[in-house]
């Protein structure tokens, strides 16, 4: 892996937005502006249940070129240990937005078509580990955003290691100062989605907690 604090491609792979998350306040655009200010690479979106609208994103990434916006999902779904969300990157996949998905059914969809997935802040709802996804990890758990805890953090930490998933950091914003909060940095830009899911599922990156364009935050 190269130096990561040498050459630093910060993305923010969950944030919401109104168009799409009821819960959200940010625009698309606003949201996009917010992010290149802040100094990140990339963002993607991740409402929930939905994607965007075929060729909004290649609308979006032609008009703030060379900044990226990547395709994603955060999904809710039901577990032994109740109610969990799953964040699903680089796969646009209408059937996602169905009802319906079992984790198990889920990962194995994602894995089939190249996406990537992670666990989203884990622990949040409730402390119990749901056996289907210790059973069967998925890519990494989200250790940082404005959504978790920092006392989880050890907790989260430790499954990772546990299962020898990646962890990674994310702002899970729904408002407009949150963006870009916490984020991962990876070593090169990705060019494109599958570009991307293979940086990430290769660990070609580092998790940060406080990001700061230009500067060399503690990574975990």
């Amino acid at each position: 892996m190269n130096d990561l604090d040498q050459t630093p491609y910060a993305l923010d792979l969950h944030c919401h937005t109104r168009e799409r998350s009821g819960c959200s306040s940010i625009s698309e655009e606003a949201l996009v502006r917010r992010a290149i200010r802040q100094g990140l690479a990339g963002v993607a979106f991740t409402d929930h249940h939905r994607l965007p609208p075929p060729g909004r994103l290649e609308e979006l990434n032609s008009k703030y070129h060379p900044f990226r916006i990547f395709t994603g999902i955060e999904l809710s779904i039901y577990t032994a240990g109740g109610l969990q969300d799953f964040l699903v990157i680089g796969l646009y996949d209408p059937a996602l937005e169905a009802n319906g998905w079992t984790y198990i059914r889920l990962k194995e969809h994602v894995q089939k078509k190249g996406g990537w997935i992670a666990w989203a802040h884990p622990f949040r709802y409730n402390p119990i580990l749901p056996r289907e996804i210790k059973d069967n990890p998925p890519d990494a758990l989200e250790i940082y955003s404005n959504n978790i805890k920092p006392a989880l953090a050890p907790r989260i930490q430790a499954a990772a290691r546990e299962w020898g998933c990646q962890v990674i950091g994310s702002s899970d914003a729904h408002f407009l100062e949150e963006v870009g909060s916490s984020a991962i940095l990876l070593s090169q830009p990705a060019a494109s989605e599958a570009e991307l899911v293979t940086r990430l599922k290769e660990g070609d990156f580092k998790a940060v907690r406080e990001f700061k364009a230009a500067s060399k935050p503690g990574f975990f």
